[in-house]
């Protein structure tokens, strides 16, 4: 597969009748709705396609319309029959794709083909064969159906079907090709929509395209098993199949998730009879493969690992045979539902171990199961004090605990911590504890410290320090963007420096932390911003804790004004009786409302403004922000850069551009040069006011460390009446950029250091922007391989380069350079690759001179030659 960042799994059954598509709809949908994965599915049933008849995606956006629409609508079409008539049988699918692009017989040739060509077409094809499913929440699922009117059963989806089966049934090179095109296919799939997952329901029983789907394309196999003889042994025949490898190497087999379906609720002496059966089925492949291991003398490998036992049971359930249902919400604490979950979990854990395939795959409940087992204390977890939360609602929804006192009583209490001096908790370190509702043992202390907090395990990482007592540490993401010494801190090469003393014998602390794949079932924030692989230890459970707190009699007197301002409209949005008791926002929109009814300037000072607390907590979310919103260009091996619709920058941005303007009037009115030397003591002069006088300000936005929690851990501004928190946290789609920051992204905007020459180096970036969109260099590059669409991204860069007091994005290019060295862009092929890697080696020359002969742009003869030799150097570069 060409899509590094998304696994691929086939949902197979040999046998139908076993609920594979809807286990397959249900889990798609919980890991897009309730864990804020982006999981595409395809329909590769082609004989029988049921993903499109699943009501289960017909969610959020559908009903809305419908609601919105009661009592003026002249279509008497339920929302699901105008989802299916008006959107699904209308969709062309994976047929109609393949199809298309196997037309070209150049498509499928590996000799001679030009890379971009293929990639081109799939790119500018494939998204008229998706559906984007609405969704209420993060994720998002996409179905590409199996092929036109594929619900319908019409002649042009059979004769489609023929002609696809026809097409990929030959043998030998034929599914060779097959499984080539396939692959690239979803590849694309993967990156266009930057795919967390991709599940492909496959055909029962072994067809003509079953090698495909089943053994060519897929990272792991889902494989749902009944419990008759007949399912049973067609189902282990896919632990038969074998791969041919090169001489002296080995093919790491892929893993299985087993799944047995349907189980009945009766007769559980027959039952314990049939699973005892399937275990033992199980063990004698697994024997009978060490035997020819043992003996083996040619290079084949086996493709599938077998599992050691089948623990996740699909029950009956009589309702399900008469209509679908979306189940973990609609029954939560049905079996079934929990067996999806599983599912969830496995998928989850298998892509979080994926670097080493030889540990067991567990999910975080196994997990932590298996460490208490083998622990005679509480397990203590050291985490910053806003994840308290989110690591409460794991232990207390998916492991079924209660907090607890230190005397093992459940009053919920957070205390503070033994050690602490009397003035450093709870605001600078608490604890609270977890353990089972039947007995008083505790099985877990989370230790809560603020960011900031100087005895706090990430405060002391260097190697002379004494080493944490907690047994997994989750650093905060402002420790691992701090520079120490003049130097930036990292943690990598901090642990690196550990490892190598430990292997060299001396005796030196390790920290006990824990990376991506034990975390990250506790909180999907986790996932967000920590490397694909788990190479970066210690990423913290939150993405931001930016809060936002708000002036109370200032909101009182915006809300006045905003619900005058709409007074007297069509009705969409009623007065409300008593504008007061609106005086606090209930959601983000509402506050963009509010700011936008103010006006921008007043002479009695009045403006709607903004105070930033200037700690790296504000400028990391405005990276965030910006890099999802707008410069997140996604980049794989092959790929093509995707820049996101204009609709979908300007809906993600515009907020973060007003909140920067109406910061702007914030430190004009207040006089001060920078943000940065704001402060929570600032805040509260500028809220209260001095005397008689009004505070200023109308919205803060900084860092959590700046405020306090109280004993339920709820926010609390002591001594601050006229505070009032606003928003705890921003809304998801603003906060999370629901991809890792670190593996296959390129952020265009490094942080704005204070060094002198930033200015001249964002001249030299324009001027080498600007040679690169000259017509001649455009042309050069498509015939050097470079990839049409990056002349957009250039584009956009230009155009942005520069633009406000908030430039964090002037070493664009340089920041090309670097994730070109570190592979996160990679051109389409060696050539270009080559191209780009002379063309970085004379850009870094060029930064050199600039810091070393600082050149005069103001004088425009010296700016012109400079240009010129660009353009020069960048000619020669494109032409050799």
């Amino acid at each position: 597969m060409n899509g590094k960042n998304a696994w691929v799994f086939t949902f197979f059954a040999f046998k139908g009748g076993t609920g594979r598509t809807s286990a397959l709809a249900n889990v798609a949908r919980y890991l897009a709705e309730e864990r804020g994965y982006r999981v595409g599915v395809i329909d590769f049933d082609m004989e029988a396609p049921g993903l499109p008849m699943q009501p289960l995606f017909d969610i959020g956006l559908w009903e809305k319309d419908a609601q919105k629409n009661r009592g003026k609508e002249t279509d008497t079409r339920s929302s699901w029959e105008r989802w299916r008539e008006d959107v699904v049988n209308r969709c062309p699918g994976f047929a109609d794709l393949f199809l298309e692009l196997a037309k070209g017989p150049e498509v499928c040739s590996r000799e001679g083909e030009l890379p971009w060509q293929f990639e081109k077409n799939t790119w500018d094809r494939l998204p008229s064969h998706v559906i984007p499913c609405p969704s209420q929440r993060g994720g998002q699922v996409l179905l590409m159906p199996a092929a036109m009117e594929s619900v319908t059963r019409k002649d042009e989806f059979k004769a489609c079907v023929r002609e696809f089966l026809h097409r990929t049934s030959g043998a030998g090179d034929a599914i060779s090709d097959t499984a080539f095109l396939t692959a690239r296919i979803l590849a694309a799939f993967i990156d266009i929509y930057k795919l967390d997952y991709l599940f492909l329901d496959g055909r029962t029983g072994m067809g003509g395209f079953t090698p495909v789907f089943l053994y060519s394309v897929p990272h792991a196999l889902v494989l749902f098993l009944g419990l008759n003889d007949q399912n049973i042994d067609g189902s282990l025949s896919v632990f038969d199949e074998k791969l041919a490898s090169e001489p002296g190497q080995s093919i790491t087999q892929a893993p299985v998730i087993p799944v047995l379906t349907p189980v009945p609720t009766s007769g559980m002496d027959q039952l314990e009879v049939r699973l005892d059966e399937v275990g033992k089925r199980l063990g004698k492949k697994r024997v009978e493969r060490e035997k020819e291991r043992a003996g083996q003398e040619n290079d084949a490998s086996y493709i599938y690992e077998i599992p050691d036992s089948i623990r996740i049971h699909l029950p009956y359930v009589d309702k399900l045979a008469y209509a679908e249902s979306y189940v973990p919400v609609e029954y939560p604490n049905h079996s079934l539902a929990k067996a999806y979950r599983e599912i969830a979990d496995r998928i989850e854990g298998i892509v979080a171990y994926r670097a080493d395939s030889r540990r067991t795959k567990k999910s975080s409940v196994e997990d932590i199961e298996d460490r208490l087992r083998n622990l005679n204390k509480p397990l203590l977890l050291e985490v910053e004090n806003t994840n308290r939360e989110h690591l409460e609602r794991f232990f207390l929804d998916r492991m079924g605990w209660e907090r607890k006192s230190r005397e093992g009583s459940s009053e919920k209490q957070q205390e503070p911590c033994e050690g602490c001096a009397p003035d450093e908790g709870p605001n600078e370190c608490a604890c609270c504890r977890y353990g089972p509702k039947d007995n008083e043992k505790i099985h877990i202390e989370l230790k809560l410290c603020s960011a900031t907090y100087p005895k706090a395990s990430w405060a002391r990482l260097d190697p002379g320090n004494s080493p944490s007592d907690a047994d997994i540490v989750a650093i905060p993401y402002s420790s691992l963007h701090r520079v120490v010494n003049a130097s930036y801190y990292s943690l990598d090469e901090r642990l690196g420096d550990w490892r190598k003393k430990l292997q060299s014998g001396a005796e030196s602390p390790l920290p006990k932390i824990y990376d991506h794949r034990y975390l990250d079932e506790w909180y999907p924030g986790w996932r967000h911003i920590s490397s694909v692989e788990g190479r970066i230890w210690g990423i913290p459970f939150a993405v931001t804790t930016t809060f936002l707190l708000g002036n109370k009699e200032r909101l009182k007197k915006a809300c006045v004004n905003y619900w005058e301002g709409i007074h007297g409209t069509d009705g969409e949005i009623p007065r409300q009786s008593n504008p007061n008791a609106f005086f606090v926002p209930s959601n983000f929109d509402l506050l963009l409302d509010l700011i936008e009814s103010q006006s921008d300037t007043d002479e009695n000072g009045s403006c709607f403004r903004v105070a930033l607390e200037g700690k790296a907590a504000y400028y990391e979310w405005l990276n965030v922000v910006l890099s999802y919103g707008l410069y997140d260009i996604r980049s794989v091996n092959g790929g093509w850069p995707q820049v996101l619709p204009e609709e979908r920058i300007l809906e993600l941005v515009e907020p973060t551009r007003m909140f920067l303007r109406l910061a702007d009037q914030t430190v004009q009115a207040k006089g001060k040069d920078k943000l940065k030397n704001y402060s929570m003591g600032n805040l509260i002069e500028d809220f209260r006011g001095e005397k008689e006088k009004e505070g200023e300000v109308s919205l803060y936005m900084g860092w959590s460390d700046s405020v306090s929690f109280d004993e339920n851990g709820d926010l609390s501004l002591l001594g601050a009446k006229s505070l009032e928190p606003v928003i705890g946290r921003f809304p998801r789609d603003i906060r999370y950029p629901r991809r890792p920051l670190v593996d296959g992204w390129l952020l265009c905007f490094p942080k704005k250091s204070d060094a002198s020459d930033d200015d001249k180096r964002l001249e030299v970036a324009e001027c080498l922007v600007g040679a690169m969109l000259e017509a001649d260099s455009q042309e050069r590059m498509l015939k050097n391989g470079f990839p049409s669409p990056s002349r957009t991204l250039l584009a956009r860069e230009r155009e942005r380069l520069g633009h406000g007091n908030h430039s964090d994005y002037a070493n664009f290019l340089h920041t090309l350079m670097d994730s070109l060295e570190n592979g996160h862009w990679v051109p389409p092929d060696d050539r270009s690759r080559r191209m780009m890697e002379k063309w970085s080696d004379r850009l870094r020359e060029w930064l050199i001179r600039l810091h070393e002969t600082p050149i005069d742009f103001d004088d425009e003869n010296v700016t012109e030659a400079f240009r010129q030799e660009i353009e020069s150097e960048l000619r020669k570069l494109l032409c050799s």
